[in-house]
């Protein structure tokens, strides 16, 4: 059996261990006891990383480490707990002379199931790992591998498990915490090509933070620039304000800009002076060549990406939807709509619907002008707020 050939080829590596753990016992148990038995508790069913793992996954910056975490466990719990342990059958070394008394003399609780491997080394060292795989900021991360050493101390000092059964818990953690990593990461990619789905967006931007957080006055960007189309530009910022929602004309050009009738308009900051994602919903008009100069400002293609991904309403007429959002790859698993030129209508391509406006999720697009009234009372409906004429 692999449990005898364990118990006779590590005798004497296992015993001396176990000796130097019972004379630090017999000096300091006093203090060592209690911390040692704490420290084992953290492994105790895998409670701990679990909810370790859980708690990372309500946060939108580590819900990625909290999934790769979480893999990690589960192909633990599946190898070590449902295979290795069964199959190796190692009984636990307090059920051995001298051990015995060792173990009593700490006053360990028995445990219920195998010893080898180490099932409490294992599972910290998987979900630890796994954080640190996943972690962006390395030099901190590795403060993670400090919990796990100190786990497989605890449970030598113990007398619960030989040194072979936590140094084999070390490195089975250590491999699945590498392929729950790469499983975690695999699914999160996933997600991330399906944002646009509603299911997808909110595993995304879903953040337990936004309990907390007071409620704000919502806030809505319309973007504008030299060219734009004045009845699209000017209806929704109307409509909106109507709500008593806040509404700034944010110009991608100078602050005055000249749109497409020749109608000067003074909008209320240049989007240099603008934070784009402080905003609950972008409008963006058309009109052209507005919808290009929106289309050409790095700033505000990556701030109408950003609403997109985390599941704001974006709104976009005329032109726009073409030049603005397809042309830079933002209508992707989108049904929309926009001015039916032959020239747009291509940029779409086969989500095209050809509606007056098309709603899609977060996505608000309309055909042009004659829809300026219905596109804004859209937004409004998206935001669920009514406007007062």
């Amino acid at each position: 059996m692999i449990s005898e050939w364990l118990n006779t080829t590590f005798a004497m590596f296992d015993g001396r261990l176990f000796e130097f753990y019972h004379s630090l016992a017999i000096w300091g148990g006093s203090v060592l006891t209690p911390i040692m038995n704490i420290i084992s508790a953290f492994g105790k069913s895998g409670i701990f990383p679990i909810v370790l793992s859980v708690v990372l996954l309500l946060f939108k910056k580590t819900r990625k480490i909290g999934l790769c975490s979480l893999f990690a466990i589960g192909v633990n719990a599946l190898f070590v707990n449902g295979i290795i342990k069964p199959l190796v059958a190692r009984e636990r070394p307090y059920t051995h002379s001298p051990y015995e008394k060792w173990w009593q003399f700490v006053g360990s609780p028995t445990e219920s199931d195998k010893a080898f491997p180490s099932g409490h080394v294992a599972v910290f060292t998987a979900c630890m790992y796994a954080i640190f795989w996943a972690s962006k900021n390395k030099k901190l991360s590795w403060l993670v591998i400090i919990p796990t050493i100190l786990m497989g101390i605890s449970r030598n000092y113990l007398i619960v498990h030989y040194a072979t059964d936590v140094i084999v818990g070390y490195v089975l953690g250590v491999i699945f915490s590498v392929v729950g990593y790469y499983l975690g990461k695999f699914v999160y990619g996933i997600i991330e090509k399906n944002k646009h789905k509603k299911a997808c967006s909110f595993m995304l931007g879903a953040d337990i933070l936004d309990l907390f957080k007071k409620e704000k006055k919502m806030k809505v960007a319309v973007l504008i620039a030299n060219g734009s189309e004045e009845i699209e530009a000017l209806t929704p910022v109307d409509v909106i304000r109507r709500t008593g929602i806040d509404c700034d004309l944010i110009s991608v050009n100078e602050k005055v800009v000249t749109c497409s009738h020749n109608v000067l308009v003074t909008a209320d900051k240049r989007i240099e002076e603008a934070d784009l994602s402080m905003y609950d919903a972008l409008v963006i008009p058309g009109g052209m060549p507005g919808a290009t100069n929106i289309a050409t400002c790095v700033k505000a293609v990556e701030g109408i990406r950003g609403a997109i991904e985390n599941g704001k309403v974006v709104a976009s007429i005329c032109a726009s939807p073409a030049v603005v959002l397809a042309d830079n790859g933002l209508t992707e698993g989108y049904k929309a709509t926009c001015y039916p030129a032959t020239q747009f209508i291509q940029s779409l391509g086969e989500n095209y619907t050809g509606a007056d406006v098309e709603i899609d999720r977060n996505l608000i697009t309309a055909n042009g002008p004659k829809s300026a009234l219905k596109f804004s009372l859209a937004i409004c409906e998206a935001l669920n707020v009514t406007p007062k004429f």
